[in-house]
């Protein structure tokens, strides 16, 4: 194990999640060059590399109001797009101690793609678009290009803003594919090209990445959980508990994640990640109708399953959190996948 490469990794002070193109269209290429690439052909280089110089506040409303005056976006609109084009340049150090000049090497970097879970760290200071290998990314260089509803970066268009890289790789420092159906609930569902990996998951992220056991009890497991994850655990532990699903797992169900039977009785269950009082409130409210308006004398059991917050309910019958899930999991021999799963 390359011992100064794991170190650099325990000491990432934060990660990203990274889109590499449109539905990681340009993963691939990134891959074979070394690269981090965005698209944001309504930000100059010239604009974005201000961050060097200036204090975050004021390079945030250049660059805000940059996209408006190129794209024609509401103030509204833009509000996200500065501190994107921002942790490309800086690897979020922005976002701490700020020191002039630094280019973020030490944060870490992922991305998805084929099935897998692809990391790296960024190196140097970002570039413009123009000065990308157009015969690898074809789109990259176009002088005045109209792009449609963008008018480019003040007179002189290109799509890309990059970074290079230490290399991607898919593999941890043990030599263990990084399958990105084993690695859990690492990012919450990125709505942005780049997304900053939550504190209570970098640490988890740190340890699959290395290839070490996190150690970790069977309710911070669970914690990790992403949303297929947690339907397929909670599915299991009803079927160890003798009840059988008659209803497809989770998907489109408007209501509920499945239904389960056992002995004529009926159980409607949700199964969530993180939840909210709200979630609580419609499980109450959609087993009161359904009592109400029952007239066929059908028992029913209704479910809430949740990991994060951990203490959001009191325990009772019909909420399982964290804790109480954990225990079910040592309870009905399901420890064992967690740790294949997520430990």
């Amino acid at each position: 194990m390359d011992e100064k490469l794991k170190e650099r990794i325990k000491g990432a002070p934060r990660a990203f999640y990274i889109n590499l193109g449109v539905n990681s269209g340009l993963a691939r290429e990134c891959f074979d060059r070394g690269h981090l690439v965005i698209g944001h052909p309504e930000v100059s280089h010239e604009t974005a590399s201000l961050i060097y110089e200036k204090p975050e506040s004021e390079v945030r409303g250049i660059i805000r109001q940059e996209i408006q005056d190129c794209s024609g976006r509401t103030a509204s609109e833009a509000k996200s797009y500065p501190s994107q084009v921002m942790d490309l340049y800086t690897g979020g150090d922005w976002r701490g101690s700020w020191e002039e000049g630094c280019t973020g090497d030490d944060a870490l970097w992922i991305t998805f793609w084929n099935m897998r879970l692809w990391w790296t760290f960024a190196k140097g200071r970002a570039q413009p678009g123009r000065n990308l290998d157009s015969g690898f990314y074809p789109r990259a260089n176009h002088p005045g290009r109209t792009v449609e509803g963008v008018h480019g970066p003040k007179g002189d268009g290109w799509d890309y803003h990059w970074r290079n890289t230490t290399g991607w790789l898919s593999k941890s420092l043990a030599g263990k594919t990084l399958y990105r159906h084993q690695l859990g609930f690492i990012t919450s569902r990125c709505e942005g090209t780049i997304c900053l990996v939550g504190e209570e998951r970098l640490e988890y992220l740190r340890s699959r990445i290395i290839g070490a056991s996190t150690g970790e009890s069977e309710a911070d497991l669970i914690s990790h959980l992403d949303e297929n994850q947690m339907e397929w655990f909670v599915e299991q532990l009803f079927c160890k508990m003798g009840w059988n699903r008659i209803s497809p797992l989770g998907g489109t169900q408007k209501d509920i994640d499945m239904v389960v039977e056992k002995d004529g009785v009926w159980a409607f269950v949700q199964v969530k990640t993180r939840t909210g009082e709200a979630i609580y409130a419609k499980i109450k409210h959609l087993a009161e109708d359904f009592r109400a308006t029952s007239d066929d004398g059908q028992k029913a059991e209704f479910y809430l399953a949740y990991h994060t917050p951990e203490n959001l309910f009191s325990l009772n019958e019909e909420v399982w959190n964290r804790e109480r899930l954990a225990k079910m999991a040592v309870e009905h021999g399901l420890s064992d996948w967690l740790r294949k799963r997520v430990g």
